[in-house]
């Protein structure tokens, strides 16, 4: 994919309300300084007018997004199949991608976002974490990243107390209780 069409991609992105910023798939970060971006959006052009050269989207999580939380499913997306198994409806309407690893973001938009939180590990590590307030996230198209299903400009916004359903359903998962 162009720089061009990604570009016009991010624009989508940014005009349904998410915090987009140019990165690197290999460095999996913003190429910009980004920390300043957690509580006040930039506008458009003071990010992608400055870089030109770039082959991935990060979304800022939390408010700035609209309230963006990212349910990011490690080690190839191992856990993934038993939490949807559970899950699918609760999250029927949330983007879901594969990552450059193999790993699964469940994507979504809820009032009272939190904090990152670890839900899940197994001997190998974490298997089930969110990016939320703070966090950033490489999302599709970017290079190595394919959205399975939804759409990044009309993400649902979940209720607290779904968000503590799939919460709870991640942490079942842990391996190490």
């Amino acid at each position: 994919m162009s720089i061009h069409e990604l570009k016009e991609i991010a624009k989508k992105y940014y005009d349904a309300g998410l915090n987009i910023l140019p990165a690197s798939s290999r460095e999996k970060r913003p190429l910009c300084a980004w920390k300043k971006y957690i509580k006040q959006r930039p506008t458009f052009d003071e990010v992608f007018s400055s870089i030109t050269n770039f082959d991935a989207l990060a979304i800022v999580c939390g408010e700035t997004s609209g309230g963006v939380e990212v349910v990011d499913f490690d080690q190839k997306g191992a856990a993934f199949p038993a939490f949807w198994n559970v899950e699918k409806e609760t999250c029927a309407e949330c983007v879901v991608e594969t990552s450059q690893s193999g790993g699964k973001h469940l994507i979504y938009r809820r009032e009272d976002c939190g904090s990152s939180l670890k839900l899940a590990s197994n001997k190998d590590g974490v298997l089930i974490e969110t990016r939320g307030r703070g966090g950033i996230c490489i999302i599709s198209p970017s290079v190595g990243y394919t959205l399975e299903r939804g759409d990044f400009t009309s993400l649902p916004i979940l209720s607290r107390g779904e968000c503590e359903k799939i919460f709870t359903t991640a942490r079942s998962l842990d391996e190490l209780k």
